[in-house]
């Protein structure tokens, strides 16, 4: 069994720009919340999931899915973290500035 989830709906990416996307797992609220440059652009609750992440032989696929559906484009870094990250963290990570509770 594998998670997946469909990130809310992008403008169709400028060529050659810089974008930077996160997915934040919280075990304990059991939402994925999807950022996109800093900002949260959605979020989804399964409380039918573990609170953790299901182990599994299957191999970490990033850029790609099951289906064929590939990212078309690079990646130029991947982070893996092992507790849920803040959204005034991921706004910083995407260097960005933090204001109360606005990505700027």
């Amino acid at each position: 069994d594998s998670l997946f989830y469909q990130s809310a709906a992008i403008s169709t990416p400028a060529l050659n720009t810089w974008y930077h996307m996160a997915c934040v797992w919280d075990g304990s609220s059991k939402t994925m919340t999807i950022f996109w440059n800093g900002s949260q652009i959605g979020s989804w609750t399964d409380s039918t999931r573990a609170a953790t992440l299901e182990s599994s032989n299957n191999p970490l696929s990033v850029g790609g899915a099951v289906y064929g559906e590939n990212l078309l484009g690079r990646l130029d870094e991947f982070k893996l973290w092992n507790q849920a990250r803040t959204s005034q963290q991921i706004c910083q990570t995407a260097g960005k500035s933090w204001n109360g509770s606005v990505c700027n």
